[in-house]
C-alpha cells in the first residue's frame, strides 16, 4: 500500500532569487542589520491526513 504524505510546497525559485538579492545587499552594505524574509508555502493535502482527499499536483 502506497500512502502519499502531506507536504509543503515551497517557492524554490523565488527563495533563490531573494537569497542572491540579500547576499548582494550584504556585500554592498556589510553593516546593514540582518533581515527576516518570509514567503508563502502551499500545503499539499494528500492521503496521510486520513481524509481520503487529495489535491492535484501543480
Amino acid at each position: 500500500m502506497l500512502l502519499l504524505a502531506n507536504t509543503m510546497a515551497q517557492p524554490a525559485e523565488e527563495i533563490g532569487r531573494r537569497a542572491v538579492d540579500l547576499l548582494v545587499q550584504r556585500i554592498n552594505e556589510p553593516d546593514h542589520p540582518p533581515r527576516v524574509v518570509r514567503m508563502r508555502g502551499q500545503l499539499r493535502v494528500r492521503e496521510s491526513c486520513g481524509t481520503g482527499l487529495t489535491q492535484p499536483q501543480r
